[in-house]
């Protein structure tokens, strides 16, 4: 009774140590999905189409506020967001590309931002600057809690 006893034991112990690294494997590979995996890449695209606001400036970061100015709830909502430089980085680098002074406010046109287009761009076609972000389980999540919290 005893040798079977034992023998139990030695196997379940076994199992366990199976069971254990499994579940750690499992866990790391959660944790690296969640911060690396990129879910889609999207694309936004600036054109050579110049609208003139007729907007009076003398910098371009006068114009940049501009749109910010317009842009303000979205904005907002920027700055609610929990900390995600890249995607900051992107947003500021999109409106910096899109904005500039030349006498007037000039804003360029920008493909792959309505209802229906966003990260559905493959590529820009020539002449137009491209800004992409890899959109990340991470950044899905964070943006939802984001969007849950403003509701």
């Amino acid at each position: 009774m005893g040798k079977v006893l034992g023998g139990f034991w030695k196997a379940l112990k076994i199992l366990l140590i199976i069971l254990g690294i499994i579940t750690l494997l499992i866990i790391i590979g959660g944790v690296l999905a969640y911060n690396f995996f990129t879910l889609k890449e999207i694309k936004i695209c600036i054109t050579n189409e110049v609208n003139d606001t007729r907007i009076p400036c003398n910098t371009d970061s006068q114009c940049r506020q501009y749109v910010a100015d317009v842009g303000e709830e979205f904005i907002t909502s920027m700055n609610n967001m929990p900390p995600q430089p890249q995607l900051k980085e992107k947003i500021s680098e999109l409106l910096g590309g899109a904005s500039y002074c030349e006498e007037t406010c000039k804003i360029k046109g920008i493909r792959g931002i309505k209802e229906g287009e966003i990260g559905n761009i493959k590529a820009c076609t020539a002449g137009e600057k491209e800004i992409s972000y890899k959109l990340r389980a991470k950044d899905l999540v964070q943006l939802s809690k984001l969007s849950k919290r403003q509701k």
